[in-house]
């Protein structure tokens, strides 16, 4: 072995104990585990979970619900509103039936109803619903809500009733409700999804 690679290979061996010693040193302490307080008396080691608040868990009451809406209608009246409004409003109103995205109907007020013609529909109402101040609802609130969404704005409301024959569309009995089209339309339908009826006893324009 000649003596220029001896040489490299003292060199060598001197740079691994090198790197060794340095890779050495104090380990970082760990953080103290957490002890649960002593059940009896006397002594034993505290605990370091953090102290309780002494208050309760139940969330503080609150008497107002903030909702964050790209419009402000000024109003919560159905009849009155449109848009992304109808995301809140149908949370707290009903409607005659639902429409999925596919087109499935499901009933909502309306328990049932029957074709009679292609402009002529029977709708049976739900006999077992009541609004939120104890009053029953009925055809009555059926008819009433048609009406106010004829009367109301032109590009909110009236759409809602686009499909109604108001000359011929009447009330059968309590819960019945005998509905005429001016025309056959695959629009009834959203008609009655984005309907939602309103209580004709406590209406109110201005309060609504």
């Amino acid at each position: 072995m000649n003596k220029r690679r001896l040489i490299a290979i003292v060199l060598c061996l001197v740079m691994v104990l090198a790197l060794a010693a340095c890779g050495g040193g104090t380990e970082t302490p760990s953080s103290p585990a957490t002890t649960a307080a002593p059940s009896g008396q006397g002594g034993g080691t505290p605990s370091t979970a953090a102290p309780s608040s002494g208050g309760s868990d139940t969330p503080a009451k609150r008497d107002s619900l903030s909702i964050g809406t790209t419009v402000d209608y000024g109003t919560l009246n159905c009849t009155q509103t449109g848009g992304d409004a109808f995301t809140y409003l149908m949370c707290v109103n009903e409607t005659l039936w639902e429409m999925d995205l596919d087109g499935t109907l499901y009933p909502k007020l309306a328990e049932s109803w029957e074709w009679v013609a292609d402009d002529h529909m029977v709708v049976h109402l739900r006999q077992d619903v009541t609004f939120s101040n104890g009053n029953k609802f009925n055809v009555d609130d059926v008819l009433f809500t048609m009406q106010a969404n004829k009367d109301g704005p032109p590009n909110y409301s009236q759409p809602r009733v686009q499909t109604t024959d108001f000359e011929r569309t009447k009330a059968i009995d309590e819960f019945t409700l005998d509905w005429y089209l001016k025309a056959p339309s695959v629009l009834h339908w959203t008609v009655g999804s984005d309907m939602p009826i309103l209580d004709k006893e406590s209406y109110s324009e201005e309060t609504a």
